[in-house]
């Protein structure tokens, strides 16, 4: 009998112990080596240039003033395609991959220590310069938010309007764990190496949206190859994980006209940081979306370019009034 309990303890622990040798070294590997991701994913629009010897990806495309569009956490510039395609025509569109995402490689600083928000900073810095981006519209749904009052407060001269979607900013920490709680452990990150299977990141689809019957097959497939692009999943953790918090004081000081556009049903960021957005940024607008989840530009896509189209069509007149008085 004890050796029949033995060998019974043997096959549960030898079980036990297959499920994460299993998950690390044996589960189909979703991985795209970079190459292969350029040369599957990139477009006619897109472009690539040199930071800190990473390579970072952005698509330009369109004439006319210049909108920069910027995505959020696990993200990358097809989540604004839909919206992006609807405006090119009458402006010029530049949608930025962010370092460690979509085709952007992330930062490596030599000392192994990230100070994420000047990293970001700098960056920006860099890219405002190099993209010839002297007065741009600035478009930014959750991180891509955070980023996006970042450049508003760090380079007022350049942000002739700037547009919130759902953005992050406040209480990240609890935000992340509703984001991405598995992403706060390094512990875990072994069990990425091989990347997401295609139903993980719908999965997280269902989360963004509030009618899931709006996510087409398309969204899925792009957003789980930008997520196993070689190097992103590890970058995700580093964020994630970095336990470092944006200086919220920097809203405050935002002096560009201000949209605030916020999906009520979001998920993920609450519905009351909206207000907190409006009080802590002068003059700020907000427009509410019912049914509507986390990302606005990818579900109400119409109502979005509508109000956009109306916000900065009323910084005109206003410019056009000053201009008469």
């Amino acid at each position: 009998m004890k050796k029949i309990l033995l060998s019974i303890c043997a096959l549960l622990l030898l079980g036990f112990l297959s499920i994460p040798i299993y998950l690390i070294f044996l589960r189909k590997d979703y991985i795209y080596p970079r190459a292969v991701a350029k040369e599957k994913f990139a477009s006619p629009a897109s472009h690539f240039i040199s930071y800190q010897g990473k390579e970072i990806h952005y698509t330009d495309e369109g004439q006319g003033f210049p909108i920069l569009m910027i995505h959020g956490f696990m993200g990358s510039h097809f989540n604004f395609r839909k919206f992006a395609d609807s405006l090119k025509s009458e402006f010029r569109i530049i949608r930025l991959d962010l370092p460690g995402f979509g085709m952007s490689e992330f930062f490596d600083p030599s000392n192994g220590t990230h100070q994420l928000q000047k990293e970001y900073i700098d960056f920006f810095k860099f890219f405002i310069d190099t993209v010839n981006l002297d007065k741009f519209h600035l478009i930014g749904n959750s991180m891509g938010g955070m980023m996006s009052w970042y450049i508003a407060s760090s380079f007022p001269d350049h942000v002739q309007s700037l547009t919130l979607l759902n953005a992050a900013g406040y209480d990240i920490e609890n935000v992340l764990d509703q984001a991405a709680p598995i992403l706060q452990y390094p512990v875990l990150e072994p069990f990425m190496r091989r990347g997401l299977p295609p139903e993980g990141a719908k999965q997280g689809l269902y989360i963004c949206y509030y009618n899931d019957s709006l996510i087409d097959d398309k969204d899925a497939y792009y957003n789980n190859s930008m997520h196993n692009i070689k190097g992103n999943l590890q970058a995700a953790f580093k964020i994630a994980g970095s336990n470092q918090f944006p200086d919220t004081t920097m809203i405050q000081t935002i002096k560009s006209p201000t949209l605030i556009i916020w999906g009520k049903d979001d998920e993920i960021i609450p519905f009351n940081h909206a207000f907190r957005f409006q009080r802590d940024i002068p003059q700020a607008q907000l427009i509410v979306y019912e049914n509507c989840g986390h990302v606005p530009m990818m579900e109400k896509t119409s109502e979005l370019k509508k109000d956009f189209l109306a916000f900065i069509g009323s910084l005109e007149t206003d410019t056009l009034l000053h201009k008469s008085e």
